[in-house]
């Protein structure tokens, strides 16, 4: 059991000194705000935010559309390009 509480305070160490080394500050303490314990599950949970990462201005992005002959949607300069040089990138 002193082995167990031992490996357990190296881990919990551990993950303080890269919360503390790689994740900014206010990000820390956000996710500490927003986490709740669940007795249920006997775990922590950390709710997910409606605008984080790639969810933000979803509705903005202007993508080219793509064609019914096409595999994948393509831009107009692409299409033009192609003409002249048969490299894709």
């Amino acid at each position: 059991m002193l082995d167990t509480i031992r490996q357990l305070t190296r881990t919990l160490k551990l993950k303080d000194l890269i919360i503390a080394n790689f994740i900014p500050e206010e990000s820390a303490r956000s996710v500490e705000r927003r986490a709740a314990w669940s007795a249920e599950e006997d775990a922590w949970l950390v709710p997910k935010l409606e605008l984080s990462g790639n969810s933000l201005n979803r509705n903005n992005l202007n993508r080219p559309i793509s064609s019914s002959k096409l595999r994948r949607p393509e831009t107009e300069f692409a299409r033009q390009r192609k003409q002249y040089d048969s490299n894709p990138r």
